[in-house]
C-alpha cells in the first residue's frame, strides 16, 4: 500500500482532485456527524467545496471510490463488490510541526 503525504484543505483537494474524479467517473465521500455524534457518510459533488464545514473534525476523513453508492455505509466502501478501489485520507494529527 502506497501512502502521499498531501498538505492542504479538504476545501482545496475536492478542487484539485475534481478534474480526476469526473474524467475517471470517481466519487468522493466524507464522514460527518450527526447531532448524536453518529457517523455517516456524505456524497460531495464535483467541485463543490460548499458542501464541506470549516470546523470539521480532526479524525473525520474522506474516501474517493471507484464508482458511485447508493446508501453508503463506512463497512461497504471497503468491499471489493461495492467499490474495487478506494483511496481514503484525513487529517493526521500530530505527524506535522511547524518550525
Amino acid at each position: 500500500m502506497a501512502y502521499i503525504n498531501v498538505v492542504m484543505s479538504l476545501k482545496d483537494f475536492i478542487w484539485y482532485v475534481g478534474d480526476i474524479l469526473e474524467k475517471n467517473g470517481g466519487v468522493f465521500f466524507i464522514e460527518e456527524k450527526d447531532m448524536e455524534d453518529i457517523f455517516m457518510i456524505k456524497k460531495i459533488p464535483f467541485y463543490s467545496d460548499s458542501d464541506i464545514g470549516d470546523n470539521r473534525a480532526g479524525n473525520l476523513g474522506f474516501f474517493i471510490v471507484s464508482q458511485d453508492i447508493k446508501d453508503i455505509s463506512k463497512d461497504m466502501i471497503y468491499k471489493d463488490e461495492t467499490a474495487p478501489f478506494v483511496i481514503e485520507g484525513g487529517k493526521a494529527v500530530g505527524d506535522f510541526q511547524r518550525t
